[in-house]
């Protein structure tokens, strides 16, 4: 073999390894970056929260005594949420349940605003609590609908503005008193504002 065509194999074999090397070294850096970027899409995708929510009753609105006051803890991810909810009106009110504990789904029209859509429903029990110690506590089912908008004010912070339509699904005597009463069910009808920080 003539020493032209060693020096044209040798300049080809270290041409085959350069390129070898770089593509090897562009693919690692391509697959790190991959992987951060999926790792930081991960961090991003599921958030848990605490939530505090304040209602007002639609009928009568001018009595401002009739509120809700609720307590919820749950988890976002991507365009869906779930939670559990405390509710409880902040003032005795004939008919009304003293504590209810629901289990609630959103879906989040999520958008490149800093302001989202969404909607909600969630199911759950109601309890009468009878002051009455010879008498036994009523618990009924219940279930609600829910939606608004909510407003990302932080990293941490979102405020919501929305409307719940709340059901009770029972004939006892405390909800047949309630004014709108339908042979077995009652329901409100509840504007909110509400208050979710992410942790």
């Amino acid at each position: 073999m003539s020493i032209l065509s060693k020096k044209s194999l040798l300049k080809t074999a270290i041409v085959m390894l350069l390129l070898t090397c770089v593509s090897s070294a562009s693919f690692a850096f391509e697959k790190s970056a991959s992987n951060s970027e999926n790792e930081h899409k991960n961090e991003k995708k599921q958030e848990c929260y605490v939530g505090l929510t304040l209602g007002q009753k639609l009928h009568p609105f001018h009595d401002l005594v009739r509120k809700l006051f609720s307590a919820s803890a749950g988890c976002k991810l991507e365009d869906f949420s779930i939670e559990i909810e405390s509710i409880g009106p902040m003032s005795r009110e004939e008919g009304l349940p003293h504590l209810m504990l629901m289990t609630n789904g959103y879906y989040h029209f999520n958008n490149s605003s800093l302001f989202t859509p969404y909607i909600g429903f969630g199911v759950g029990l109601a309890q009468y609590i009878n002051f009455d110690f010879d008498k036994k506590d009523d618990f009924i089912k219940a279930y609600q609908g829910k939606f608004g908008l909510s407003y990302r004010a932080s990293s941490s912070t979102e405020i919501s503005f929305g409307y719940r339509f709340l059901g009770l699904l029972d004939n006892t005597p405390e909800v047949k008193q309630l004014q709108g009463y339908d042979r077995y069910h009652s329901h409100f009808h509840i504007v909110e504002i509400g208050f979710r920080f992410y942790i």
